[in-house]
């Protein structure tokens, strides 16, 4: 029960933040997930944290050799609980996640704010899109208690971290919630009138979420960002496509396919720092393999 020392494991670490001197992950706490199979309730609340890296935590060894020091300062940032209260902002589980813009997303008064976008799960067992506000200083304990949690209670976040809940679909969302470098778009799948999983935008201010995609059958992947912010890349009918997103431009939502067919859709997305490349996975011959694909401007 260190401040700034995790009791349990993390998933899916993402570098980022000014001068990539974070590390956001997805947690599980074995100390609660312990507790609650003492007291028979699910207490195993998989959540959202950081470490600051550049800040030293040293803690002291166990006769089983499990503490570990480390060179970052890491805390929990979203707060979950095991049942939230319905018609609330209460969540049980938050995955998903990313961080917003290469250095954070612009307030209205100008400023940088460094955060996490992510999806959390409602008493609806619905998912939303949610974002969380992260302070510079993530080493004071904040008004839900200490950093480093107790026995029979959670880690909590520091102070200054502002957890707001950004979409209300009828349907959810689903998908991670993905970022332009310029932190002023996330990206994340919802449905569309007929039903089928398109590409959605929203402002991590709030407002209106705009729907990207309109292919008939729907996508087959999440997003994934080209520089500049105008423009992103997907998957639908077992083809990828660029799509516009410039949201100044009448051609907004208009998708070229970068691919021919494929007997089967390409999986894991990405593209390249520049834009110019497109990697992906097919399955050739019971096997995985990687390919890649020219991502022209237009």
């Amino acid at each position: 029960f260190t401040p700034g020392a995790l009791r349990g494991g993390t998933h899916r670490h993402e570098p980022g933040g000014p001068g990539d001197e974070w590390i956001g992950f997805t947690y599980n706490d074995l100390i609660m997930k312990r507790y609650g199979e003492s007291i028979g309730k699910n207490l195993d609340l998989r959540t959202i944290g950081v470490t600051h890296l550049g800040r030293p935590v040293k803690v002291d060894r166990d006769a089983a050799g499990e503490n570990r020091s480390g060179i970052g300062f890491s805390v929990i940032v979203v707060k979950v609980v095991p049942n939230p209260k319905p018609g609330s902002d209460e969540i049980s589980h938050a995955a998903s996640d990313s961080w917003v813009g290469e250095s954070g997303y612009r307030k209205p008064d100008g400023s940088l704010q460094l955060a996490r976008a992510f999806l959390g799960k409602l008493a609806s067992g619905k998912e939303e899109v949610f974002i969380v506000d992260i302070p510079r200083d993530i080493t004071q304990p904040g008004p839900d208690g200490p950093l480093e949690g107790t026995r029979t209670t959670f880690p909590n976040p520091p102070k200054g971290t502002v957890q707001r809940r950004l979409t209300h679909t009828e349907s959810g969302c689903s998908g991670n919630v993905r970022s332009n470098a310029q932190g002023t778009r996330l990206s994340f799948l919802s449905k569309d009138k007929k039903g089928h999983w398109q590409i959605f935008l929203i402002s991590p201010l709030g407002g209106t979420m705009r729907q990207a995609t309109f292919f008939k059958s729907g996508v087959q992947s999440e997003a994934r960002w080209l520089p500049g912010g105008k423009a992103l890349v997907c998957v639908a009918n077992n083809r990828i496509y660029r799509v516009n997103v410039n949201e100044e431009s009448p051609d907004f939502g208009k998708a070229a396919a970068l691919t021919g067919d494929f007997e089967q859709p390409p999986s894991n997305l990405v593209a390249s720092h520049n834009g110019k490349i497109v990697a992906f996975n097919l399955e050739r011959n019971h096997q995985l393999q990687i390919f890649v694909a020219e991502a022209p401007k237009k």
